[in-house]
């Protein structure tokens, strides 16, 4: 038996089917996912990133709130074989530029409006010059991220 979270995932998706796996009732009309739905849009997520060259060795930031997008980001990063780096939504600018920066990630999703704070506009602040070129994908969640998604599947 393989014992890694996208497979767990799949099992769970196997075994539980239409059973609720994610709620996010504080969202319009509420989120939710049973865990087959939750299988499909990691797997989803998944190929995303790994169309845009994302894989084994790599780490992706993750400097948003902790929802269903986090969530998913989160699993499909594992999918694609890479490392995800947390980035708490409460850093600063400067703060989660040296995070990213020493993590060495190669993608960010970062939060839009968040609890008042521009989140992408803090980072790009504080970068110097160049600092950001390592990052090859940068999406802002939740405005960019059905656009990631159908990228992923052209």
């Amino acid at each position: 038996m393989e014992l890694t979270v996208p497979a767990a995932v799949a099992r769970a998706a196997r075994e539980f089917g239409d059973a609720e796996a994610v709620a996010e009732p504080g969202r319009a009309q509420g989120f939710r996912l049973s865990y087959r739905e939750l299988d499909e849009r990691v797997t989803a997520v998944t190929g995303a990133l790994i169309d845009a060259g994302i894989g084994p060795g790599d780490r992706v930031a993750i400097w948003a709130p902790n929802g269903s997008e986090w969530l998913l980001t989160a699993l499909g990063t594992l999918g694609a074989g890479a490392a995800v780096v947390p980035v708490s939504t409460r850093f600063t600018g400067p703060e989660a530029l040296d995070v990213i920066g020493r993590s060495g990630a190669r993608a960010l999703f970062v939060a839009g409006d968040f609890l008042g704070v521009d989140r992408m506009g803090n980072l790009l602040a504080a970068a110097g010059p160049g600092e950001l070129d390592r990052l090859g994908l940068v999406v802002r969640v939740p405005e960019e991220w059905d656009a990631f998604l159908q990228a992923g599947s052209v």
